[in-house]
């Protein structure tokens, strides 16, 4: 008898074959569970309790946009759009701003989505925000021209003239026809003392504008390039014919008034001028550059001096003022303060003529950096100080 062990008795062959089974069947169970868990989590599906969320529970929803945004690798623009909307909507707005600029620059973006972006970021006080929207839109070519459009009228209404002018370059190659680029065009020019160019480019405008609020700003901008082209005459009737279909707004009293200095008629001038009254903030400027140039035509040199020290505490940066100043101030032999006065009126000028210079730089170098501190600097040194702030988020 051998003492070999005995072989054991082989299993059913339906055993394994049922734990094979099993095992697959578990393995399907797991899958499909993982499959459904991973479905339930979904970016997709947190960007719609996001959505669900936004007027109940603004901080919820953008906490969940923010989830969905990560999990896609900050590549799912919808969901960063509303997550932009959220911040705005909680006063965050340098997390908005943030959150905004790391859409992928690729991502195509909906027109409507943008506008009414920028139209909340303005309602919110952040105009930074719509800028940068608004400039977004303006590089998708289906949106160019209506995004250029909102970003000019924006651009006035903060009054950046600069990046107005700037914009109202880009719109005019694909809107030649459109009147308020040339109207910025020609305002911008005038600035400037480019005068032919400013006349040419306002009767675009007028041309342009058809029967519109525009037309009226255009011929207004106008009659200032005909005083100073000594085409008195023309500015005459270009007043006479505004009068006669507006009310007799400050604006166009005051130029009425620059008109009657240029004809000699300073006695009038002056008259008219002191017979305007509630002069707003916004015009005391000019109102005081007015009264000290009438004041100066007719010698009385003291109170001229006391108009241009008002106005230069203003705005200390306007060379014009600084210049006239100095031609009082040596009428009344104080030779010292007719040398300062015109050194800083030396100074100003030349910084002006720097800043336009670096402005049209940029706008072919736009990634320049030194350029664009050099462009900040001369913005806040000449009381722009919006223009360098929107520049310093860029």
């Amino acid at each position: 008898m051998s003492d070999d062990p005995q072989p054991l008795p082989k299993p059913p062959a339906f055993i394994g074959s049922r734990s094979a089974f099993l095992i697959l069947a578990g393995f399907i169970v797991v899958g499909v569970g993982y499959t459904l868990w991973r479905l339930s989590e979904s970016p997709e599906r947190y960007y719609a309790k996001a959505m669900s969320l936004e007027v109940s529970a603004p901080q919820r929803a953008e906490t969940l946009a923010a989830i969905a945004v990560d999990a896609t690798g900050n590549d799912y623009p919808d969901a960063q759009l509303f997550q932009v909307r959220m911040l705005l909507k909680l006063k965050r707005y340098d997390e908005a701003l943030g959150a905004f600029s790391l859409i992928q620059p690729t991502a195509d973006l909906p027109g409507d989505q943008i506008y009414e972006l920028a139209e909340e970021a303005v309602t919110h006080q952040f105009p930074t925000l719509a800028i940068h929207a608004l400039k977004r839109a303006a590089v998708q070519d289906r949106e160019s021209r209506e995004a250029l459009g909102r970003l000019l009228r924006l651009n006035r209404q903060l009054g950046l003239g600069n990046e107005a002018w700037l914009t109202s370059q880009q719109l005019l190659e694909l809107d030649p026809e459109n009147a308020e680029a040339w109207l910025i065009t020609g305002v911008f020019q005038y600035q400037q003392k480019q005068l032919g160019d400013a006349e040419t480019a306002l009767r675009s405008a007028i041309q342009c504008a058809g029967e519109s609020r525009l037309k009226q700003e255009a011929e207004l901008a106008l009659v200032d390039v005909l005083i100073d082209e000594g085409k008195l005459d023309e500015a005459s009737r270009q007043i006479q014919k505004l009068e006669s279909l507006t009310d007799h707004s400050h604006p166009l009293s005051m130029k009425r008034v620059k008109l009657l200095q240029r004809q000699g008629l300073t006695e009038q001038a002056l008259e008219q001028l002191l017979a305007i009254q509630d002069v707003s903030q916004a015009e005391l400027g000019t109102y005081l550059h007015l009264r000290g140039l009438i004041l100066f035509d007719l010698k009385r040199n003291a109170e001229a001096i006391l108009c241009f020290e008002e106005l230069l505490k203003r705005q200390p940066w306007d060379y014009q003022s600084h210049n006239v100043l100095a031609m009082a101030y040596r009428r009344t032999s104080e030779a010292g303060k007719a040398d300062q006065h015109q050194e800083q009126a030396d100074y100003f000028r030349t910084k002006n003529r720097e800043l336009l210079e670096a402005v049209n730089q940029l706008r072919t170098d736009p990634d320049n950096v030194d350029l664009r501190e050099k462009l900040i600097s001369l913005y806040q040194l000449l009381g722009r100080q919006r223009e360098a702030a929107v520049l310093m988020t860029k």
